[in-house]
């Protein structure tokens, strides 16, 4: 389970987190975020962009 900004998110987390990246064009942290997770990396290291893409995608994901 990759480690990611501080968080470490389980395997399910990690996918729905690539997802969400992928389908609003921010394919460079998905791409790291899915690497970390299938080559076992315990954390994901991100610049300052990527974390800005991440946090932006949490913030609009719609909530249940």
């Amino acid at each position: 389970m990759p480690i990611v900004a501080g968080l470490r998110l389980s395997r399910e987390e990690a996918l729905e987190l690539g997802s969400i990246l992928t389908r609003e064009g921010s394919d460079r942290p998905a791409r790291l975020l899915l690497r970390a997770l299938t080559s076992g990396q315990d954390f994901v290291a991100l610049t300052t962009d990527d974390k800005e893409e991440i946090v932006a995608a949490l913030d609009r994901r719609p909530t249940t």
